[in-house]
């Protein structure tokens, strides 16, 4: 039997936590990833079509839950969903927000998930 030396740099052991929390490295790489997903959308979605977008795709609203949550009717969030989907696809820039505008709703929505505030992200995607 031959032993084996590990010549690299020996990298730390990842810490799992009791209540399945992130730490801070995740947290922040969950923090970016929203931040840049976020930013996409509103490049890319009328704040509508947004709306409609994450509350169906991240929280697998009902289109019928969704049009209720936006006062639209069933058929027109079906459509505007359908059009977000070809907008995200087209990988294409429509508007350019303000950074003042992507920094409030990064954080806004990030504090709502981060609380569980499903009522908030209603209101925030509204």
């Amino acid at each position: 039997m031959q032993r084996e030396r590990y010549v690299g740099s020996w990298l730390p052991e990842p810490v799992f936590t009791e209540d399945g929390t992130l730490g801070p490295l995740e947290s922040a790489e969950q923090r970016d990833a929203v931040s840049a997903a976020l930013l996409m959308l509103l490049e890319r979605l009328t704040p509508t079509e947004r709306a409609v977008y994450v509350l169906r795709e991240a929280f697998a609203y009902s289109h019928r839950d969704i049009a209720e949550v936006l006062d639209l009717g069933e058929a027109n969030c079906r459509q505007l969903y359908r059009r977000a989907v070809q907008h995200v696809a087209a990988a294409r820039t429509r508007f350019e927000p303000t950074l003042g505008r992507q920094r409030a709703l990064v954080e806004s929505f990030v504090s709502a998930a981060r609380e569980g505030d499903l009522a908030g992200l209603e209101r925030l995607l509204a």
